[in-house]
């Protein structure tokens, strides 16, 4: 569990340093006109931002970087910025939009044979249509993805896999649902946790839902671990308004502090509402 916690206030404390040195970097870059490392750059400005809940300057960044992408007709490298920008979409309430960038995402990872960011893609369109209530193909979407991870023994299986939890849930399927939670525990006794996932905190919160719904008494420590964590990152932020945001632009951050505040006032069951948008 400590390191765990020590290797997720480190990925924190890293986010919040490199944002500082590619600001400066880019702005060294602009003025060397190399616009392809100005590209990179603003897409680094952009996960960091994205890391930590501050949506509008990780979509500013996305998009400007993007833009210089495909200047440079770098077809690749425009995968992560759509796939980000699919998030940032389902995060704003605009699944068709968010639909459109994870597909166009797809249709270029495919086509590249690039494995990796095909499983990220197959994940956001798993969670805009299931955002959008098409629970078949939702769950289609994210089996294509954990067949992609599979095959390229990538730990983002387990971010597909909790996706289909979420569709099993909307379904109103639990034995399904705390099927694939219980598998995803396994996955994460048997190696070094979540940490190796996509968004390893929705993971971990889409087992905690499954388990909270069946009454199992593996929630609450479960609830008390992820809890922890989050706020262990979240000190690590030295910055206030970049902690506040971390806590609350990043959805299932929300769902958390929400579920914690349920559990402190003695709710038995807990708060088990869907993270993917809202």
């Amino acid at each position: 569990m400590l390191s765990v916690l020590a290797v997720a206030v480190s990925r924190i404390s890293s986010c919040v340093a490199g944002l500082r040195l590619d600001q400066q970097g880019l702005a060294i870059w602009r003025d060397l006109g190399d616009r392809m490392t100005e590209a990179i750059t603003l897409t680094n400005l952009a996960g960091g931002w994205f890391d930590l809940g501050a949506t509008t300057e990780a979509r500013q960044c996305t998009v400007e970087g993007l833009k210089l992408i495909r200047d440079a007709g770098d077809r690749m490298a425009e995968c992560s910025p759509l796939i980000r920008l699919s998030t940032l979409d389902l995060w704003a309430g605009d699944a068709t939009r968010a639909l459109e960038h994870a597909r166009t995402a797809l249709e270029i990872a495919t086509s590249v044979q690039a494995s990796d960011l095909e499983v990220l893609a197959c994940c956001c369109i798993g969670e805009a249509e299931l955002a959008l209530g098409r629970l078949e193909a939702a769950d289609r979407a994210y089996e294509h993805g954990a067949e992609a991870a599979r095959r390229i023994g990538e730990a983002t299986e387990s971010d597909a896999l909790a996706g289909r939890a979420r569709v099993a849930r909307e379904r109103g399927d639990r034995a399904a649902a705390q099927a694939l939670a219980e598998e995803l525990l396994r996955r994460r006794g048997a190696g070094a946790g979540w940490l190796a996932c996509e968004r390893s905190t929705l993971v971990a919160y889409t087992c905690w839902q499954a388990l909270a719904e069946a009454g199992d008494p593996r929630a609450v420590p479960l609830l008390v671990e992820i809890h922890d964590r989050l706020h262990a990152e979240a000190e690590a932020i030295d910055d206030a308004a970049l902690r506040a945001g971390f806590l609350s632009g990043i959805p299932e951050h929300r769902h958390i502090e929400a579920a914690w505040r349920c559990a402190a006032g003695g709710d038995t069951l807990l708060h088990t509402s869907a993270p993917s948008s809202t």
